[in-house]
């Protein structure tokens, strides 16, 4: 990803007036951090009342506030910490329910979801 991305003077512009901690940060950092940002997917969106990163694919939100303690190798390990592709193939002709569990730990918090999914 090129530092040179057409819009992160305006990005780098509404993180400083969002959050005024951003203003202690050389626009090198914050090129790094936004490198590593849209690396992970995220897009910028920005509207009248509204503006934030949103990643299409997991269709979430990276929370802003905060966000000027992460080093950009942080925001990549979050990202991976979290985002995974489960892909699976019947084998049979027949619709197929499985149920999927996961259990999981994040940032210190063990937790578990199920679903029920059929496949063909």
């Amino acid at each position: 990803f090129m530092s040179q991305h057409k819009n992160y003077p305006q990005i780098t512009s509404a993180l400083r007036n969002y959050n005024p901690a951003y203003k202690k940060i050389s626009d090198s950092e914050i090129s790094d951090q936004l490198d590593a940002i849209f690396q992970c997917g995220y897009e910028w969106i920005e509207s009248e009342n509204s503006f934030g990163f949103y990643h299409p694919k997991s269709k979430m939100y990276l929370k802003i506030s905060g966000l000027q303690y992460y080093t950009p190798e942080a925001i990549i390990k979050s990202y991976n910490e979290v985002q995974f592709t489960l892909k699976m193939k019947n084998k049979s002709n027949d619709l197929t329910t499985i149920e999927l569990k996961l259990e999981y730990n994040h940032k210190g918090r063990t937790s578990s979801a199920k679903s029920i999914v059929e496949i063909k």
